[in-house]
């Protein structure tokens, strides 16, 4: 028979290409017909035969071992010294009756083996860290790696890397499957999730009280953290020098490990470190990771040893009572040192950390001062000498205020406070005594008033005082009094004279014919002077070294018993003259002073006196009668008054007045404390200068106003007309609703009273019109129009409007959108914006009602509307707009489509026999409206509503059929391939003959 059906069944061809193991290049081959064929590659002479079955392991593998007939051959053939890649190869087979040769592409891929992941998954994994797994293997090539957790679809990865975060403690299932086209390979773990342990119990071990500087201290830090994370240490020894070590896991056996049942170690780490300079450090120890960090802090103190203390005194003199700042300055560094100081005056021991220390000394002497400087390792001493003073206060010095000229003046000074004092006495006349004790006498050579320096001065302060010593010559300086004395008994003269007069003697002549009087030791007299007149004194004054004489005059009048004032008139018109007089008792030639109360200076004059005042009011008129020893006065009230000029007269009208309409009259005339009084006439008066009045008839009335006062009188008059007021307007209109262009009639009443005139405005920024109470108006604009009328007479004016609505017809209704496919068709479950417009019109409102099959959907008032549909089919839109004048409606229908979604075919049966029919269908996610187009064979496109078709293909083959729809709105196709094939017919077997 024939070689035939030549082809390769073992391993299955995957493509184009025949895919073999690096260790085992061999190919099962299947012959469909050809009896003793034999099979070698092209351009090896080494042959394969054809036997009548599968080798029994390949059997088990494929289905393809079957054989069809008893013509059906298989045969194992190797290909040789083949390397991993890619290959072309030809494979001919043939017997004695034909050959047949097949091209075979052959790809070597080594065989996976020896997978694993690093790092090991079953190591214990921390919870919510990033972990990267990467796939390792003793061999393969061209591998494809999976990863999968808990053997879940949704968490399958494809990567070389897998990168995960575990965000829940639990144990995992990690599988890796390695693959290529000739094996595969996979591995399991169980990945245990836990929470990481926090670090805890840092601790710092070495650390002593007192560290030597320049001596080494050994350091030990301890901490207990999760032994899956590293730790890194950081020493910051406090000086700037600073030391790092990371301890990564695992962490072997030599880590001390506290609960064998938690996952902890415990990490330790040494250090040794020398402090090169004394003071204080913070020694900072940090364990740190990627998660955490622990910080433990201990104060290091550093000492040096002392070789010498020295003792300073801030202040330069040491008081008594006053706080004394000592500074101890140990070397050579006094940092950790403690002071203990005796202050030499039997106190306690005071101890201080300070260097400073304040101290005061409640009495005055010589102290030695001792202070000791400890800081724990060493210890020096020092004594030092100091004199505390104490401060001067309390001067007080004293002196006779006054010496004559002669006399030794003796100054005394004392303290209440202070020791070695040195006295310093200036003596105000170029004169400076020092002394040791605080008394000095002193003569002064000239009459001088002095003021004495005193200074008490010692180390600590220096305090004066000054006093003031007058040094005289005895003299009298004045006898008073000095002015003109009454005639009274007992008349006191006193004389003043320098120094003290307890001292001296009064001899006194008085010059009236009496005798002469001699006082000791006082300088004040008593005499009786019987007369007036003027009369010569005169003084002499003894000391004990010195007289003096004093000559002067005395006068002496009578004292005035009573004053009186007489005016002439108490009311004066303003520029007359007005009399004045005054009479004094006793008689005498006394002076007089005017006052005319009008803040004017005063005057002098005699008894009698005129005056003319320039202003109105009232005046108090004082006349002062006075001697040299004496006065009085007497007081008197004049009014002065304007007289009374022509009234002005004002009120709340003019010239006619409204009746029954109560009227506010004022009147306002010139002069003083004017008084008024009114006469309507019709038979009423009124006082005061303001007054109300109302009249009850009309008519023409004189009304006059009176005004009067202490000096005069005046009458004014004015002439009205009372008239009755308009009442009650209103305006009617033919129509308040109008067309464009539309006329309207207006008529204005009144209830009460006649117009004179009417004004109308017929328009916003209309001129107003004056005409009668009628008139027509055309509008020629559309708007709201505000109609005032106003009608007016003398006394009053009213006014009243009326709106008239100016409207447009509506006209041209339409519903419009943009959104419309063919102006009909509109998708689901999309919002549609509808539009109503008009081509005339004017102040409408819109109302839109929504319809399917009779019932209403939705409705909406507004001029746009928008419109979502969530089913499909035809829809009623009726609008209709309204306005004053009417209204008009609209309708439009609208058909709402679904959308189309995804088609998947279908074809049964397939394959198909020729000329068989076969039933080609659709099935479609969404839509509505649909037609299908089946684009079948040879251009036959048959367009079915119904989703499917039935066809019979009249050739064999793989027929591409190619199903669309579509509806108003989109359109989709899908495509499924159907296999036309033909029928077996005609079969015969035949058999040769044997020879």
């Amino acid at each position: 028979s024939q070689v035939s059906g030549l082809r390769v069944i073992h391993p299955a061809p995957q493509g184009s290409r025949v895919y073999l193991p690096s260790n085992h290049t061999t190919l099962v081959v299947k012959l469909s017909s050809g009896v003793n064929a034999t099979g070698r590659w092209l351009g090896d002479n080494h042959t394969f035969p054809f036997e009548r079955s599968c080798p029994a392991a390949v059997a088990l593998l494929t289905a393809d071992c079957a054989r069809e007939t008893n013509d059906t051959w298989f045969a194992v053939v190797s290909l040789s010294g083949l390397r991993e890649g890619v290959s072309t190869h030809v494979l001919i087979t043939e017997n004695a009756v034909s050959s047949q040769n097949i091209t075979i592409t052959v790809k070597v891929e080594e065989p996976i083996r020896g997978l694993r992941a690093t790092p090991d998954p079953e190591s214990r994994v921390l919870l919510n860290t990033r972990v990267s797994y990467i796939p390792v293997m003793e061999a393969g090539s061209d591998v494809t790696f999976r990863w999968t957790v808990d053997d879940k679809p949704s968490f399958t990865f494809y990567n070389v890397v897998f990168n995960v975060i575990y965000q829940s403690p639990a144990v995992y299932k990690l599988s890796l499957t390695a693959s290529n086209h000739v094996s595969n390979f996979t591995v399991n773990y169980n990945v245990t999730v836990e929470m990481m342990n926090k670090m805890k119990n840092l601790t710092v071990l070495g650390v002593l009280p007192v560290l030597p500087q320049n001596s080494t201290v050994e350091l030990t830090a301890r901490v207990q953290v999760d032994s899956a994370v590293d730790a890194m240490f950081l020493w910051d020894f406090g000086d700037g020098v600073q030391e790092t070590y990371l301890f990564k896991p695992p962490y072997n056996k030599s880590f001390l490990v506290p609960d064998p049942s938690v996952h902890e170690v415990v990490i330790e780490h040494n250090v040794s470190h020398v402090y090169q300079d004394p003071g204080e450090y913070a020694l900072m120890v940090l364990v740190s990771n990627q998660f955490e960090n622990l910080t433990h802090l201990t104060p290091v103190h550093v000492h040096s040893y002392l070789i010498d203390v020295k003792v300073e005194v801030e202040e330069n003199v040491l008081v008594v009572n006053r706080l004394i700042t000592f500074r101890a300055n140990p070397l050579p560094s006094h940092y950790g040192v403690r002071y203990t100081w005796d202050f030499g005056d039997g106190s306690l021991l005071f101890t201080e950390s300070q260097s400073t220390v304040t101290y005061s000394y409640p009495r005055r002497g010589v102290y030695n001062i001792t202070v000791t400087a400890n800081n724990t390792i060493s210890s020096v001493e020092t004594v030092e000498c100091y004199q505390v003073f104490e401060e001067i206060t309390g001067l007080r010095v004293s002196t006779e205020e006054a010496a004559e000229l002669g006399a030794s003046v003796t100054l005394n000074a004392s303290v209440q406070t202070g020791d070695s004092i040195t006295w310093v006495f200036d003596m105000g006349d170029g004169t400076v005594l020092r002394s040791q004790v605080p008394v000095v006498e002193h003569v002064y050579l000239k009459d001088v008033n002095c003021t004495v320096n005193v200074t008490a001065m010692n180390p600590v302060n220096s305090v004066s005082q000054t006093v003031s010593v007058r040094i005289f010559v005895l003299e009298v300086l004045k006898i008073e009094p000095t002015s003109c004395i009454p005639e009274h008994p007992d008349v006191q003269l006193t004389a003043y004279v320098t120094g003290n007069p307890d001292e001296y003697v009064f001899d006194w002549t008085f010059g009236d014919g009496s005798s002469n009087v001699t006082i000791s030791g006082d300088p004040v007299v008593m005499h009786n002077f019987t007369r007036s007149g003027t009369f010569p004194l005169s003084l002499t004054l003894s000391s004990r070294f010195n007289k003096a004489h004093y000559f002067t005059s005395v006068c002496v009048e009578p004292e005035i018993v009573n004053v009186t004032l007489l005016p002439s008139k108490q009311f004066v018109r303003l520029g007359e003259e007005s009399s004045f007089q005054v009479s004094a008792v006793p008689l005498y030639q006394y002076r007089y002073r005017w006052d005319f109360g009008n803040n004017e200076s005063t005057r002098s004059s005699g008894t009698e006196v005129t005056y003319t005042y320039k202003n109105t009011g009232v005046f108090l008129v004082t006349v002062t009668v006075s001697n040299n020893v004496s006065f009085n006065n007497d007081t008197a009230f004049v009014e002065v008054q304007e007289p009374v000029g022509v009234a002005k007269i004002e009120y709340n009208g003019t010239s006619v007045l409204e009746l029954n309409q109560i009227y506010l009259f004022s009147a306002s005339m010139n002069g003083t404390k004017v008084s008024y009084c009114w006469d309507f006439g019709d038979g009423t008066t009124q006082p005061g200068q303001i007054a109300a009045h109302s009249y009850n008839t009309t008519g023409h009335y004189t009304i006059s106003v009176m005004g009067r006062n202490d000096v005069s009188i005046n009458e004014t008059i004015i002439d009205v007309t009372v008239k009755r007021r308009l009442h009650g307007l209103t305006i009617n209109a033919s129509r308040t609703v109008v067309p464009l262009n539309g006329s309207v009639s207006f008529v204005a009443t009144l209830v009460a009273g006649s117009a004179i005139r009417y004004s109308w405005i017929l328009c916003d920024r209309c001129t107003p019109i004056q005409g009668s109470s009628t008139i027509s108006y055309t509008f020629r604009s559309v708007g709201t129009f505000n109609v005032i009328v106003t009608a007016e007479n003398k006394i009053s004016s009213l006014q009243d409007s009326i709106y008239v609505y100016v409207l447009e017809q509506i006209e041209g209704l339409q519903v419009a959108s943009s959104d419309l496919v063919e102006d009909i068709y509109f998708p689901t479950n999309k919002t549609l914006h509808l539009q109503a417009v008009v081509r005339e019109g004017t102040n409408i409102s819109y109302s839109w009602v929504v319809q399917r099959d009779g019932s209403v959907v939705q409705t909406f008032n507004g001029k746009t509307f928008s419109l979502s549909v969530l089913e499909a089919g035809n829809y009623t839109v009726s609008l209709k707009a309204t306005n004053m004048l009417g209204c008009a409606t609209a309708n439009r229908t609208l058909e709402f489509v679904e959308s189309i979604g995804l088609l998947k075919p279908y074809a049964f049966p397939n394959p198909v026999a020729i000329n068989a029919s076969v039933n080609i269908s659709t099935t479609i996610t969404s839509g509505t409206g649909i037609t299908y187009v089946w684009y079948l064979e040879d251009g036959f496109s048959p367009v079915t509503s119904e989703p499917f078709i039935i066809h019979s293909f009249q050739s064999p083959g793989v027929i591409e059929v190619i199903i669309g729809a579509e509806n108003k709105l989109d359109s989709t196709n899908a495509t499924i391939y159907i296999c036309v094939e033909e029928v077996i017919e005609g079969l015969s077997i035949g058999t040769a003959e044997l020879d």
